[in-house]
């Protein structure tokens, strides 16, 4: 648009700090088209202003935020290895995003915040939390990403008794799937609380400094969970803890990125229902047998032939709702690219 304003998909701003600047704060939507979004300068793609919640997945023609659809319309926040993706404060949502390529001296795509269906890879950080630095992560995947400590997300704490009194300063994931990141330490996580996630051949370990329900930590090397107090989760060695389980999770298809359960996997209906999420990662009810299944994902039993499907579709509605909106649009992602409308 020539005189952007934000107040429509024909008059959007070109880039995601524009929409930021522009909101009135404290409780301003955003939403993002899909396309690929970054910066030219400064430490951060972009810095939301408190409780402000932007929302991403959209293709630039909804008039209501339940209409979007990120699995369809990719919207990229790109740091282009050299400044984080977002930078949060403790009220803000980012909803429907991939945080890629960030990079900062903590949290190298995202610092702060709630993130709910984000996917974060290769995002890197000589600190804590390759992906996350503390914050609230749900319903994401963490893939791909390094740090020193917490390659996937990380709090931040001294030691397992540290862990209440931190408040905001933890990291927190629900329903989160962490594969192949890598640290010195919790390659997956490092001090926070976690429940019902999966942690998958991460290096560095799963998680460390941790308190962990319902989690399945599969293939993380050695270090599989160290000074985490972990119950009712499934794992690859004998860890103490009420409920725990020493087997094979049984993935349908852990070599492409499938951790969903096979029928007969023995993580279902073995988790505790205190604390747990009412649904899954891909908002399927919790519990859908006898009892809640351990890991990101509830085993569903498959209709008999005859009986019709079960389809999932679109995004549950998200926290973050506020009052008033601004677009923002940017260009179709391209494998590589990272670029916006100027």
């Amino acid at each position: 648009a020539v005189n952007p304003d934000g107040l429509t998909w024909e008059t959007a701003f070109p880039t995601l700090q524009q929409a930021a600047d522009a909101s009135t704060g404290y409780g301003t939507e955003i939403w993002v088209a899909e396309g690929a979004y970054t910066a030219e300068t400064g430490n951060t793609v972009v810095s939301l202003k408190p409780m402000d919640a932007v929302y991403g997945g959209f293709s630039g023609t909804e008039t209501v935020r339940e209409a979007r659809d990120s699995r369809v319309h990719k919207t990229i926040i790109d740091g282009q290895g050299t400044r984080r993706c977002v930078t949060a404060n403790a009220s803000n949502v980012l909803d429907g995003f991939t945080l890629q390529n960030g990079n900062a001296v903590n949290g190298g795509g995202m610092h702060g915040g709630t993130a709910v269906h984000c996917i974060f890879t290769k995002n890197t950080t000589p600190g804590g939390g390759g992906g996350m630095c503390y914050g609230v992560a749900k319903n994401c995947t963490f893939a791909g990403n390094s740090a020193g400590y917490g390659g996937g997300i990380s709090g931040i704490g001294q030691s397992l008794p540290d862990i209440a009194p931190l408040g905001s300063m933890l990291g927190v994931a629900v329903n989160c799937i962490f594969t192949g990141n890598i640290a010195s330490s919790g390659g997956g996580m490092y001090y926070g609380i976690t429940t019902n996630c999966t942690f998958a051949g991460n290096i560095g370990g799963g998680m460390e400094g941790c308190i962990a329900t319902n989690c399945i930590l599969c293939g993380n090397g050695p270090k599989e969970v160290y000074g985490t107090d972990i119950t009712y989760s499934c794992l690859s060695v004998a860890t103490a803890g009420e409920g725990n389980i020493i087997a094979d999770p049984l993935f349908v298809d852990s070599a492409t990125g499938n951790y969903q359960l096979q029928a007969g996997s023995p993580c279902i209906d073995k988790g505790t229902a205190q604390n747990a999420p009412p649904t899954d990662i891909l908002g399927v009810s919790r519990p859908c047998g006898s009892g809640v299944d351990i890991g990101a994902y509830e085993y569903v039993v498959p209709p008999a032939e005859g009986e019709g499907e079960v389809v999932i579709e679109g995004e549950p509605p998200s926290e973050g709702e506020g009052e008033g909106e601004v677009v923002v649009e940017g260009e179709n992602p391209a494998e590589g690219e990272g670029e916006v409308i100027v």
